[in-house]
C-alpha cells in the first residue's frame, strides 16, 4: 500500500480486542455455511455432494477479487472512507446471503420442490456470500494495518487471527445449541422433475428422522446473521476517520498494476515458495470442511447437533497448540516459527 498510515496508527491493546470480535464472526459465519448447512444438504436431505461442494466452494474461487477490491480501496474513497465502505458492503452481502440460506433451506425440510428456482436461490445466496467476503477480507486486513502502527502491528494480526479461531469454537458451540436434537422434521420427498438427477438419495431419505425441525434450522440461520452482522458493524465502529481531503494523486500514480506486483513476488524465490507453502497450507486445512461433517453423519450416525461441534474442537485445538508452542518457543530457542512450519 503506496499511501501513508493515517494519524490514528496508535492501536491500544483494548481496540485491538474491539476490531478483533469482526474475524469472530467470519469464524462462525465459516460454520455455519461449509459446516452446518453443507452438512444439512448433503446428508440430512440427500442432495448430491458435488453441487453442493461447488456452491460452498465458490469464495475460494471469487477469493483474487479480493486483491482487487484491495487494490481499490488504496486508491479511492467512497465518502470519505477507504476500507469501511467496502467492508459493510461485503458484509451486507454475508448477512443478506445466511438469511436467504437460511429461509431456503428450511422449505426444503417443510418438503417443497427442488426446482430450479430454488436452485437459484441457493446459488445465488453461495455467490452473494463468496464475493461479499472477497470485498471485505482484504479490506479488513488493511484498515487493521492502517489502524497499527509497524511495532504494533505483529500483534494487531495475531490477536486478530485468534479470534477468527475462537469464531469457529464458538460457532461450533452456539449453533449446535441452536440446532436441538429434540423434536424433529421427516424428510419428505425432495427434488422437482427437472433437477431430480441432483437428488440421488431422494427414495432413501423419505420417512427419515432429521434429528430438528425447519423451524429450528430457520431460527439459527436467522440469529446467526444477527449476531455476525451486529459483530461486524460494532467491531469496526468508529475505526476510520472519515477524510475530507482526496488521495494524493501523485502517490495514486505510483501504483503498479496486479501483474506488476504477481510478477515481482513471482521473481522472488522466498516469496515464491511463502506463496506456495501458504496455499497448500489453506488447501489441507479446509479441505476436510466440505466431506468432514457429511462423512460422521453418513458413516457414525452423528446428529447435525453433534457434527456442528466440530469446528468447536477444531478451533479450540488450534488455539491450545498455539500456546503450547508460544510457550516452548520461549523454552527452546531452536523452536521457531521456520522449524515448526
Amino acid at each position: 500500500m503506496e499511501n501513508a498510515a493515517p494519524p490514528e496508527s496508535d492501536l491500544s491493546v483494548a481496540r485491538n480486542v474491539k476490531i478483533g470480535f469482526f474475524h469472530l464472526g467470519s469464524g462462525m459465519a465459516d460454520v455455519i455455511s461449509t459446516g452446518v448447512w453443507n452438512r444439512v444438504m448433503i446428508s440430512d436431505l440427500g442432495f448430491a455432494a458435488t453441487p453442493i461442494g461447488l456452491l460452498v466452494s465458490l469464495r475460494y474461487f471469487l477469493a483474487p477479487l479480493g486483491v482487487w477490491a484491495g487494490r481499490m480501496s488504496d486508491q479511492h474513497s467512497v465518502g470519505g472512507y477507504r476500507r469501511l465502505t467496502w467492508i459493510w458492503l461485503g458484509r451486507a452481502m454475508m448477512v443478506a446471503s445466511i438469511i436467504i440460506l437460511g429461509l431456503v433451506t428450511a422449505d426444503l425440510v417443510r418438503g417443497a420442490d427442488a426446482t430450479l428456482v430454488v436452485w437459484g436461490a441457493l446459488a445465488g445466496a453461495l455467490f452473494l456470500f463468496s464475493l461479499g467476503n472477497a470485498f471485505s477480507g482484504s479490506t479488513f486486513l488493511a484498515l487493521v494495518y492502517d489502524r497499527s502502527s509497524k511495532t504494533q502491528r505483529g500483534r494487531a494480526v495475531g490477536i486478530v487471527w485468534t479470534f477468527l479461531l475462537l469464531g469457529f469454537t464458538i460457532g461450533g458451540v452456539v449453533f449446535g445449541l441452536l440446532l436441538p436434537s429434540g423434536e424433529s422434521a421427516t424428510a419428505m420427498g425432495y427434488g422437482g422433475v427437472a433437477v431430480a438427477s441432483l437428488v440421488p438419495y431422494q427414495e432413501l431419505i423419505a420417512g427419515r428422522d432429521l434429528g430438528f425441525t425447519a423451524e429450528a434450522l430457520q431460527n439459527l440461520f436467522l440469529v446467526g446473521a444477527l449476531v455476525m452482522g451486529s459483530l461486524w458493524f460494532f467491531s469496526l465502529l468508529g475505526e476510520e476517520q472519515r477524510s475530507r481531503t482526496a488521495l494524493n494523486p501523485a502517490s495514486a500514480g505510483r501504483q503498479t498494476s496486479i501483474w506488476a506486483d504477481l510478477r515481482l513476488v513471482w521473481q522472488q524465490p522466498s516469496m515464491r515458495f511463502f506463496c506456495i507453502y501458504l496455499a497448500l497450507s489453506m488447501l489441507f486445512a479446509f479441505s476436510q470442511d466440505l466431506i468432514l461433517e457429511p462423512f460422521a453423519a453418513e458413516v457414525f450416525t452423528m446428529s447435525a447437533r453433534t457434527t456442528s461441534r466440530f469446528s468447536a474442537y477444531w478451533g479450540s485445538m488450534s488455539i491450545l497448540g498455539t500456546l503450547a508452542f508460544l510457550w516452548l518457543s520461549r523454552r527452546y530457542k531452536w523452536l521457531n516459527n521456520t522449524t515448526m512450519s
